[in-house]
Parts: structure tokens; sequence; C-alpha cells
């Protein structure tokens, strides 16, 4: 018994020094902080952070300025876009034909071909971006074409690979830079409702033009050989891409130098000065064609309602019995509403996406009918159609 108390007297000190080393363990344990539920779902390891605490930052709201956190997330939403990217990042050197992108690795979209439209958007941000006279640039001492501004508008005319860059050849919208060279990634590609004209078309335009005139019959231009002059309005609606329908109003006017006098058996009339005059008003159908990116081609033919009027001044002399009893000065003047046609033919220069100017070619007839009543020439041209040709200019949009 003795032996037993002794024994376990010499334990009572190594139990007492394992029982506070297992306090200090678990006091230990207990102290170190637990990572939140959030924490733990979203990270893979349970090791230190090797760059400090973590910290939770808002999301920046739209419109407002970027804040630190948001520049990965943004990252990854490009990743997540690329389909509607302008750039295809599957090939970094080799386009579907074999050729060889651009050396930026961005390769376009865009299958550059004749007749493409496309705006000048330089790659570097700059304001302008240079047009070559070949492809390849100054690189291979080409000569500098132009220096396009941002924003230009372009009409592509084909596309070279050069040394793995792409080089697409274009000239301007309005045709006033000749045809040069440019990096493609100078140009992004603009889409238009009418390519063949290279221009916008609205549906509804109107156009002026000022003409000199000549008419017939023989006894009207042997009177009137001096020609006059005609100005006319006109407005139209386009239909589908080439045809258009169109109202006019027109007004001529010529001074004739009268080649003959009148008799009768009690008055002589000496016509001294005349003046013919027209208005028309006209319904017309035709063509609206575009030849290229600079010239257009437009005809239109329709009946026409016309009012015709000629006047002279005249000197005169009453007769009796073969003896003049009476002289003086009178006006004379005849007018009349007929019916007829006229034609025109324009080749006009396109300024801009929606106006032109350009030669004119018009052409006009009149049905008549003359009493031989009055002392004027259209009196005495009996049923000769008044006929009249005309040469001009004209300004449209």
């Amino acid at each position: 018994m003795p032996r037993i108390v002794t024994a376990l007297a010499s334990l009572v000190p190594v139990i007492g020094t394992l029982t506070l080393f297992s306090l200090l363990l678990v006091s230990s344990a207990s102290a170190e902080p637990k990572p939140s539920s959030t924490v733990l779902s979203l990270t893979d390891s349970s090791g230190p952070d090797p760059e400090g605490d973590k910290q939770r930052v808002p999301k920046t709201p739209e419109g407002e300025k970027e804040r630190p956190g948001d520049q990965k997330k943004d990252k990854d939403d490009k990743d997540d876009e690329g389909d509607d990217s302008p750039y295809d990042y599957s090939n970094s050197g080799t386009d579907d034909d074999g050729t060889q992108a651009s050396p930026s690795g961005r390769r376009h979209k865009t299958r550059w071909v004749e007749g493409d439209l496309a705006t000048v958007s330089p790659a570097d941000s700059a304001q302008d971006a240079p047009m070559w006279d070949d492809p390849g640039g100054e690189a291979v001492g080409a000569e500098l074409v132009a220096d396009l501004p941002a924003g230009t508008n372009v009409v592509v005319h084909g596309s070279r690979v050069l040394d793995q860059v792409r080089w697409v050849q274009v000239s301007t919208d309005d045709g006033r830079t000749p045809a040069g060279w440019m990096w493609v990634e100078n140009l992004v590609e603009r889409r238009s409702t009418n390519a063949a004209a290279r221009r916008i078309q609205h549906p509804f335009g109107m156009d002026g033009d000022l003409s000199w005139v000549y008419g017939g019959p023989k006894d009207v231009s042997d009177e009137y050989a001096d020609g006059g002059w005609r100005a006319a309005l006109r407005g139209f609606r386009r239909v589908g891409s080439v045809g258009r329908v169109a109202l006019s109003a027109g007004y001529l006017k010529e001074e004739g130098k009268p080649k003959f006098n009148y008799v009768t058996p009690t008055l002589i009339d000496y016509p001294q000065r005349s003046r013919l005059q027209i208005v028309d008003l006209g319904l017309s159908a035709g063509l609206d064609l575009p030849l290229s990116r600079s010239w257009s081609f437009r005809s239109d033919i329709g009946p026409t309602l016309f009012w015709v009027r000629e006047s002279a001044k005249m000197n005169y002399d009453s007769l009796q019995s073969g003896i003049v009893v009476a002289s003086g000065h009178r006006d004379e003047w005849l007018e009349r509403w007929r019916m007829g046609g006229q034609l025109n033919v324009g080749f006009g220069r396109v300024l801009s996406s929606d106006s032109r100017i350009g030669l004119l070619l018009s052409l006009f007839v009149i049905s008549w009918e003359s009493e031989s009543r009055k002392s004027l020439t259209l009196a005495f041209i009996g049923r000769q159609p008044l006929v009249g040709g005309g040469i001009g200019i004209y300004l449209g949009y």
C-alpha cells in the first residue's frame, strides 16, 4: 500500500504538466479568427492572403468614375463579349484566305471588297490618317496622297496584304480626292441604304433651272431669232431606286423684231416690237440614274398645260378709199391656253449627299390653231405647233 501511494505521488507533477500544456493549446486555438462563410465560399485555399487583408469595395454605378476593383470586372466582361467586338482575336496571324493579318493581332471581320463604304477612324486616335499612292506607305517609299480627317467617308476599291499588313484602296465619297491606300485599322465599316448611288436618297426633292430657249416654226424663229430665257421649278418624288414623278412650273420670255406688216382695206399695222410669253404647268415621269460616284443622269417626259401670250407695239394708218385719214400707236395681244408636252434631260455633278448641279437640255411642243384676225405672228401660223428647245443649268437636291 505504501508503494502505491508513493507511485501516485510521483505521477502528480507529470499529470499537472500535461494538463497545463493542454490548456495552453486549447486557448491558442480558440484565439485564432475563423474565416466567414462568404470568404470560404469564394476562395479555394485556406492559407493567408499574401497581399494583405482583403476589402469589399462597392461596384461603380453607371455614369460614375471608375472605382478600384472594377478594372478586373471590365476585363472579364470584355472576354465574355467577344462576339460584339469589331475584331476577331481567335486568329492572330492568318486570314481565312491564307493571307496574313496585321501585326497588331487584330483581324477585322470586315471583308473589304470593291464598292464597300467606310469611314476614316485613326487607330492611334489621331486627328488624321495618311493615304498613300501605293500599299505599304512610307516604309516602301510611297508618296503621301492626303491626310484624311477622322470621320471622312470613303469608298473601297480593293485590298491587298503586304508584309503581313492589310492595305485598303479607297477614295473620298465626294470624289474630290484621288484614290489611295490606307492601313486597314484606320477604317471602320459604314453602311448605306443606297450603295449604288453612294449617297442617301431622300424620297422628295426639288430643283430649279435657267435655260436659253429658241422657238419655232420658221415664222416664229425668224421674228424671235435672238431667243429668250426660261426659268422653272420642279418638285419630285422618287419612286423605287431610279424612278421619279415630278410637278413643274416654268416661265419663258422672248423679245422679237416683227418681219411683217398687216394690211386690210381700212387699216395698215406696222408692228415695231413684239414679245412672246409662255407659262407651263407640267406633270412628268422619268429616271434618275447614278453614272458613278460623282455623276448622274436624269430624264423626264410628260403632258403640259401652256398659257401662251404674244403682244406687240405698233404704229397704224387708218384708210378711207385708199387714203390715210388717221395715224397712231396701239398695242395688240393674243392669249391662248393650249395642251402640249415637254422633255427634259440632265447630266449632273454630285456636290454632296443631297445636292447636285448639272447641264439641262429641254424640248417642248404646243398644239396650235390660229385665225388670222390679229396683227401678230402667232395668228398666221395656222395649225403648225409651237416648238422650242433650250440648254441651261440646273441646281437641285
